[in-house]
This record gives structure tokens, C-alpha cells and sequence, in this order.
């Protein structure tokens, strides 16, 4: 396992998640241009904050159905 720092923290290479990580477990992003290796890191991320994106929609979509639902057979009870 790779250790080295960037801005003055300690990071380390997970072979696993193939991706940099502080030691903290989070992952670093690197400003600069990736390195080797990082590419993955960065595309995992981004696949990632895509994935809590389309989980949030689909969160207030059925939500919204719910809603319509409920206000259907409201009105439809009297």
C-alpha cells in the first residue's frame, strides 16, 4: 500500500477502491491534473454524487405520486 502527502495530509493508496484516500477514509481530490491512477478515483466520485442525484429525484417524484394519490382517494371518499 502506497502512503505519501498532499497538502500536508497524509494520504495512502487503496488497491481495493483503487483510489487515493486521506486516512480518515475519505477520498482526496486531487486539484491538479490526475495522476496515474486517480483517474478512477475521481470517475467513482462523480458516478457517485450522479447516483445520490437520481436517488433524490426519484425520492421527491414519489413523494409528489404519494401526495396525489392521497388526495385522490381523499376525494373520492366523500
Amino acid at each position: 500500500m502506497g502512503e505519501a502527502k498532499y497538502n500536508d495530509k497524509d494520504i495512502r493508496w487503496s488497491p481495493d477502491l483503487q483510489q487515493w484516500k486521506y486516512h480518515n477514509y475519505r477520498t482526496v481530490h486531487f486539484n491538479k491534473t490526475p495522476t496515474e491512477g486517480t483517474n478512477s478515483a475521481l470517475d467513482s466520485e462523480s458516478k457517485k454524487l450522479e447516483q445520490d442525484e437520481d436517488t433524490a429525484q426519484v425520492e421527491d417524484l414519489l413523494r409528489q405520486a404519494e401526495t396525489t394519490v392521497t388526495s385522490a382517494i381523499q376525494k373520492l371518499s366523500s
